[in-house]
């Protein structure tokens, strides 16, 4: 088998389809690539490479995490209510909140997970999808997904987990018996920050694999080629990185939890983390992300002036920090 998976770029290949109305099989060119004359042209080499880093059955390769998203939302029917965490990532709250409420009038309740029994709460008839991120950005708060997964299967609700955060080193989401797990590529699973990329992984429910291939298919948005192959590339070295984000930030977020000018750090992997004996159960590692609250102002000048400006300090400095 070769080290690199080769680079066949298609953008157009010949598929067989049965016409209405016609008597005889006629040959027709196809919007999307398929898997002549070979495996890269639509991303399966990373599918398949993923889909076993995820313990999945079938992965769907796509241009981008929002991408790979959005087309989870279209498997769902009009006016579908979704579950989400409720700290959600800003890209994944507009298209929950704004862009597939428009589209297919969804609704959306944002919950905070760390209780599960708040997400039995929240479900409702028409409720179809229960969708977690953990850690979350940027409080890395956690999700129990067993919890979860259990109350998706009792009430025969679809459960998605975007493991961008953590990545399938630390976590997989469908051992825990989640539908589907995604990432955004471009994160740790590249690790070299020059590929913009998604993917969606299922595990053993054909429904939701069979409805996620009609509409990639339909809709497009596939990984290119050459992008496939820069995540292929940077996947070979996941491990080592992994391994290495983790301790580095277990020894940081250690170094800052002792600094005077910290109030709080926030990362699974400290004993005062409030959910730190549920990593310990769900992580094989605590991530590379670390969260700090300053116990000053972002100009070091004392304490903040009020609330306000202590959670606009908080939240700057979180998204300096990782």
């Amino acid at each position: 088998m070769a080290a690199a998976s080769p680079i066949r770029p298609l953008a157009r290949s010949r598929r067989r389809f049965t016409l209405p109305r016609l008597t005889r099989r006629k040959s027709l060119g196809s919007t999307r690539a398929t898997p002549t004359p070979g495996p890269a042209i639509r991303g399966e080499a990373l599918k398949r490479c993923l889909a076993d880093l995820e313990n999945g059955s079938t992965g769907f390769a796509f241009a981008s995490g929002s991408a790979a998203i959005a087309i989870v939302l279209e498997c769902l029917d009009q006016g579908a209510h979704v579950i989400a965490t409720d700290d959600l990532n800003g890209g994944t709250f507009r298209l929950f909140g704004r862009v597939r409420k428009r589209s297919a009038g969804g609704e959306v309740s944002l919950v905070d997970m760390s209780d599960p029994q708040r997400v039995e709460a929240a479900i409702r008839l028409q409720t179809r999808l229960i969708w977690v991120e953990t850690p979350t950005n940027r409080v890395l708060k956690l999700v129990d997904l067993s919890a979860i997964a259990e109350i998706g299967r009792r009430r025969g609700i679809w459960t998605g987990a975007d493991n961008t955060f953590a990545s399938p080193w630390v976590q997989r989401p469908l051992d825990h018996c989640f539908s589907v797990v995604v990432h955004s590529t471009t994160k740790y699973l590249t690790g070299h920050s020059d590929v913009i990329g998604g993917i969606a992984i299922v595990g053993d429910d054909h429904e939701l694999s069979d409805r996620l291939r009609f509409l990639q298919s339909a809709v497009g948005g596939i990984a290119g080629p050459f992008g496939s192959f820069l995540v292929l590339r940077g996947i070979k070295t996941l491990a080592l990185r992994m391994e290495r984000h983790c301790a580095n930030a277990q020894t940081i977020a250690e170094a800052l939890d002792r600094h005077p000018s910290v109030r709080r750090v926030l990362y699974p992997g400290l004993s005062n983390h409030p959910q730190h004996e549920l990593a310990r159960r769900q992580m094989s590692g605590f991530g590379g992300m670390v969260t700090v609250e300053l116990a000053t102002d972002l100009a070091g000048s004392g304490g903040c002036s009020n609330e306000s400006d202590c959670s606009r300090s908080q939240r700057a400095s979180a998204g300096r920090t990782a």
